[in-house]
């Protein structure tokens, strides 16, 4: 699915019913933001020609399970991967939440509450987050 101009998102998920057990999905998405012009120090224009596409990624495990009649759980568990040029980062996170149906006795009207989003630190590094500069003899005035 293209979200707007060049960038695409790819999304799978496999969903999978154990019968009293509850249910286990698998997921993965991923971001395509197609060649985008790399500028540096010495190239601000982007006129080398050259290019980097950055890649976004998540990968998910979800454990769901209803507990009674009205009430349900689920448990996610995902690893996210964020690439840009020659600098990565890496964080897992949990989503927790519970869904109650008929709430009060009301026939479809339902209460949830979700938790996302709860981990590790993303956290650049690599050599891309460098800027290598030499002294060139400059004069400084007092």
């Amino acid at each position: 699915m293209q979200i707007f101009n060049s960038v695409d998102v790819n999304y799978i998920a496999l969903g999978f019913n154990m019968g009293d057990l509850g249910t286990l999905g698998i997921t993965l998405k991923t971001f395509d933001f197609g060649d985008i012009p790399l500028t540096t120090v010495d190239d601000v224009d982007a006129s080398g020609g050259q290019t980097f596409s950055p890649s976004f990624s998540t990968i998910g495990i979800t454990y769901s399970m209803q507990l009674t009649d009205v009430i349900q759980v689920g448990l996610t568990g995902k690893l996210i991967n964020e690439g840009l040029d020659n600098a990565n980062a890496s964080a897992f996170a949990v989503d927790a939440g519970i869904q109650y149906k008929d709430l009060a006795g009301f026939s479809g009207l339902s209460f949830g509450l979700v938790i996302r989003n709860i981990g590790t630190s993303m956290q650049y590094s690599g050599p891309g987050l460098t800027v290598e500069g030499a002294e060139t003899g400059a004069e400084f005035l007092d």
